[in-house]
């Protein structure tokens, strides 16, 4: 569903717009992930181990840090280089974003309790209801960016309904219990935010390659990587039931795991490498003829792909089995190498330099966290 819109966006505004929308939307998710503080990924582990009152406290504060990302996002927003007209409909991809946020720390809860159709409920809903909105818009003679602002808060006020309402079957009190609560829970997270932070740097990209380049050239790149992002997410999601799971395993277990992700990454490189090159001429035919310079970015974009989905499953399965440190650390690093390698990708080839670059780095990273998970397995 988020490649449909993405894809009708990019076919209604042309490259320098949709590179300005999709690179804003980019920097807003980062922003979110900073304020998030780490918390959506430890809900799931604090709830996995049974600390009741840290799942409370971080409930709430999640609540609260993204109010509060929100109103200095909105101000930022006005203050930036667009013009008022935009500025306000870029407001509503804000406040998508930020309840976005909420959702996915929440989801956390259900994820650890070992539900399965709940959060794949819950994406398939906010993605429905965003495309839904977004078609009706246009159907009813709205212009496109007005159409994706509004829809991109529809779809997550639609799943924070729906997480509410499961959260209250579930009878949890979004409170702070004590009153180091906040302040424990902080401390705790603060390596899975790290870790986060690193992680979602790529979500950055279309933004520095706009800025290095051009608005069209950061177009291009955002019409590239917007059809790959679904298959993202469901490393994202894999990650997610991965996390609780390890963190009740034995590492000899955990092993096993990475090593059948390991033998997976290689034959869906395998698989890649010929289906980078006969799918990627057909972006002229999903996105349009202006987008046909980004067909090389796919090709490169496609064969990182195995990669960047082995990133999260394997932060999961180190953070699971209490290697928080390490898992930020290389977070970290890697995030300053990212941005640095899209910088001089994007300044030496455009969008097809960044997209090499995402996918070089991607593979580096992957390969540290394999053979960090298989030696703490044969310890």
């Amino acid at each position: 569903m988020q490649a449909i819109v993405g894809i009708a966006l990019a076919r209604s505004v042309g490259p320098a717009e949709y590179g300005t929308i999709v690179g804003f939307a980019g920097a807003v998710l980062f922003w979110f992930i900073v304020c998030d503080l780490g918390i959506a990924s430890y809900v799931p582990r604090a709830r996995a181990v049974g600390d009741a009152a840290a799942v409370s406290t971080s409930l709430l504060l999640n609540v609260a840090t993204a109010a509060l990302g929100a109103l200095i996002a909105i101000a930022a927003t006005f203050l930036g280089p667009f013009d008022a007209e935009l500025a306000g409909l870029l407001t509503l991809i804000v406040v998508g974003q930020a309840l976005d946020k909420n959702i996915d720390a929440a989801v956390g809860v259900p994820i650890a309790d070992g539900e399965r159709v709940f959060p794949a409920v819950s994406v398939l809903l906010r993605r429905m209801t965003t495309a839904a909105v977004f078609f009706v818009a246009l159907l009813g003679g709205w212009p496109a960016v007005p159409a994706y602002c509004l829809a991109a808060v529809a779809g997550p006020v639609a799943g924070q309904i729906h997480m509410r309402l499961r959260l209250a079957t579930l009878g949890l009190q979004i409170r702070v219990r004590h009153a180091k609560g906040a302040a424990t829970v902080v401390r705790q997270s603060s390596f899975f935010a790290v870790t986060d932070i690193g992680n979602q740097s790529r979500s950055l990209d279309v933004a520095i390659v706009g800025l290095v380049s051009s608005a069209a050239t950061g177009g291009f790149y955002a019409g590239a990587s917007k059809l790959i992002a679904p298959f993202s997410l469901v490393a994202s999601t894999l990650a997610a039931v991965v996390l609780p799971r390890a963190a009740r395993s034995t590492p000899r277990t955990v092993y096993r795991v990475a090593l059948s992700m390991g033998a997976g990454a290689l034959v869906l490189f395998v698989l890649a490498v010929p289906l980078a090159f006969i799918l990627s001429p057909f972006i002229t035919l999903i996105l349009g003829e202006e987008f046909a310079s980004a067909a090389p970015a796919l090709a490169a974009l496609i064969l990182g792909l195995p990669f960047v989905a082995l990133t999260s499953p394997l932060d999961a399965l180190l953070q699971g089995t209490g290697r928080e440190r390490f898992v930020a650390a290389n977070a970290l690093v890697f995030a300053v190498i990212l941005v640095l390698a899209i910088f001089i990708g994007a300044a030496w080839g455009g969008a097809t330099g960044a997209a090499v670059s995402v996918s070089v780095v991607s593979f580096a990273k992957s390969l540290v966290l394999f053979l960090r998970v298989c030696a703490g397995g044969r310890d």
